[in-house]
């Protein structure tokens, strides 16, 4: 059995930028933290979920998620509409599948069956009865979409009324958090550097045990970097939503309970880890800013009850740990880009 320690990974040549989210995400050949979670065992991830990669099944809170992020980070990149019909949950997704497939010149009958298998609305289920519902429900949203009510220069949100009520609350829980906002603010004096969105590339070198070398291309783009140059301060920021109180969103002790926390369970320590790697190496070797201290955090709110926002600082035993944990999932996915996806790593 291998032992992690004789593994060794060494991260080459970062460069990044600004980079549209359509350029970004049509990107191939890169792994990314989200795609290195899908081998992970530990949160039920393995080789064959990683080849699979992701579907476009509707995720709410992704959306909401996206929404949130546009509207705090990159509000010029973003047309954040107000209309209020669109329908809840998979049907309004269905709805913009069935209209993003009768843009590629698919039969409405064709575009309606891949909308149900990429929205998993009623997939294999579908039926002529609940072809009719569906689009008494959704018609006004598919005939503002087929007109280009929503055509824009920019990317453009549009949720469902029940989200865009909380995701209004939630954006303004952020903007009117002092403890967040202390952080995003301008200096008096000497003005912040803000990297909103900024997208950043290492070729990532393993060395096998035996000395053989192979390279993972990653890429990440990180929610929000601030270089204070008043106290030279480096802050790696990432924003989050979460349907808990925030009181779980860290692990804690309580009455006799341990609670894993939103932050453990996700694994967020991992992503600020390697993060954290990327960013340091291109603001000292491209950007040749120096800097005395970075600052992780997360900038969570509740997309409940009181959709109270706050900022948890992230400690080093933390990023250690997500440092080891990167390590582990790089290390296997070398193995398996070199050895076959069908051989089991172990260590």
């Amino acid at each position: 059995m291998n032992s992690l320690d004789n593994w060794k990974i060494k991260f080459l040549n970062i460069n990044g930028g600004d980079m549209p989210d359509s350029e970004y995400f049509g990107l191939k050949g890169y792994t990314s933290v989200s795609r290195l979670k899908l081998l992970d065992p530990t949160h039920e991830g393995s080789p064959q979920k990683y080849l699979e990669g992701f579907t476009h099944e509707y995720n709410p809170s992704l959306a909401l998620g996206t929404y949130v992020h546009g509207s705090i980070l990159n509000p010029d990149d973003f047309l954040l509409s107000d209309y209020d019909k669109k329908p809840t949950g998979k049907l309004g997704y269905f709805i913009e599948r069935v209209y993003h497939w009768r843009k590629q010149n698919k039969t409405i009958l064709e575009a309606i069956s891949l909308a149900s298998d990429d929205s998993n609305y009623y997939k294999g289920k579908i039926t002529p009865k609940i072809i009719r519902k569906a689009l008494e429900s959704g018609f006004d949203y598919y005939y503002n979409l087929m007109i280009g009510t929503f055509n824009s220069d920019k990317e453009v949100l549009v949720l469902s009324k029940n989200l865009l009520d909380t995701a209004h609350e939630c954006v303004n829980s952020i903007n009117n958090s002092f403890s967040i906002q202390k952080i995003l603010k301008q200096n008096d004096f000497e003005e912040k550097q803000f990297y909103n969105e900024i997208a950043l590339f290492s070729d990532i070198e393993v060395t096998f045990p035996d000395g053989k070398k192979h390279i993972i291309k990653f890429k990440g783009k990180l929610d929000s970097v601030v270089y204070d140059p008043e106290t030279e301060i480096l802050y790696l920021n990432d924003v989050k939503t979460t349907s808990k109180q925030l009181e779980y969103f860290m692990p804690k002790y309580v009455d006799g309970q341990c609670y894993d926390g939103v932050f453990t369970h996700h694994s967020y320590f991992m992503q600020l880890a390697l993060y954290s790697i990327v960013l340091q190496k291109y603001f000292q070797d491209t950007l040749h800013i120096n800097y005395k201290d970075l600052q992780c955090n997360i900038f969570a709110v509740e997309t409940c009850n009181q959709h109270r926002a706050d900022v948890f600082r992230i400690n080093n035993s933390y990023i250690d740990l997500g440092i080891k944990k990167a390590k582990e999932l790089i290390c296997r996915l070398a193995y398996h880009e070199i050895y076959g996806f069908d051989k089991e790593f172990t260590f």
